[in-house]
Parts: C-alpha cells; sequence; structure tokens
C-alpha cells in the first residue's frame, strides 16, 4: 500500500494538476508517489516548467478520452485499487520537448508519448491491475 503523497515535498507540482477534468475533483490523492518522484527529478533536471495537461482520469472520464482499447490500462486511469502511473506535461516547442524527453529519459520514464502540444511520460507497470503496459517504448499520437 502507498503512503499519502506528501505534497509539500514537490515544489513544482500539486495535487490539483492530477484530478481528473471532468469535474469529479478526485485523483491527485491516486497519484503514484513513484511517478511523483520521478517527475520532480526530471522538471528539476529539464530546468523548465512542467505544466500538466493530463493527470488521473476517473474511469468514466476515460472511458470517454482515452486512446486505449482497455481505459484501465492507461497510464492515467485510477480506480480505487490503482494509482495514475503518467502525466502529459504541456510543450510549446520542439526544444521544449526535447528538454523533457531528454531528462525524462535520463530519470527513468520507460513510456513516452508525443503528442501535438504535449508530452506524456509514464512509468509502465500496473501490477496492481493485473496487467502491465509495455516499457521502453515511445509512440506518437
Amino acid at each position: 500500500m502507498q503512503r499519502v503523497i506528501n505534497w509539500n515535498n514537490y515544489a513544482n507540482f500539486n495535487a490539483t494538476e492530477f484530478n481528473c477534468r471532468c469535474g469529479c475533483g478526485a485523483g491527485g490523492e491516486r497519484v503514484s508517489l513513484v511517478l511523483m518522484n520521478m517527475l520532480q527529478r526530471a522538471r528539476t533536471r529539464a530546468g523548465i516548467p512542467f505544466s500538466i495537461n493530463s493527470g488521473g482520469r476517473c474511469q468514466k472520464h476515460a472511458a470517454q478520452v482515452s486512446t486505449a482499447s482497455n481505459t484501465l490500462a492507461s497510464d492515467h486511469t485510477f480506480t480505487a485499487t490503482q494509482l495514475v502511473l503518467g502525466a502529459d506535461i504541456r510543450t510549446t516547442d520542439n526544444a521544449q520537448r526535447w528538454r523533457i524527453i531528454d531528462a525524462a529519459q535520463r530519470e527513468g520514464f520507460t513510456r513516452i508519448g508525443i503528442g501535438n502540444g504535449f508530452v506524456h511520460l509514464g512509468i509502465g507497470t500496473r501490477e496492481n491491475a493485473g496487467a502491465r503496459n509495455p516499457s521502453n517504448v515511445i509512440w506518437l499520437y
């Protein structure tokens, strides 16, 4: 069982950034501690802001917006027993995208998705859902 995240340990992030965008207000309390530690280290290494476009998604919202065929397998989806294992970081140009991806790889992120205006960073395992997302992958949206 994961201990509760002390958001004061993350100078550049807060729980509300990771709440589901559907308005249910949940999500920030379901973020993986491992993910947060890696995001903070990558953000510090990159030396630029990491603005979270999409953090956690409740199952209902995930079913509406996810590109994953199994929304429970999405890095974003949280449940009572499943943690958020990924986040989308807003990007404005190629140089910023490079700095985010370079820092993410150096900090051990194993799932990277590149979209128009964002980079997805994920830690790649969904052990508590009984399935595994592939690791060491980069994809385009």
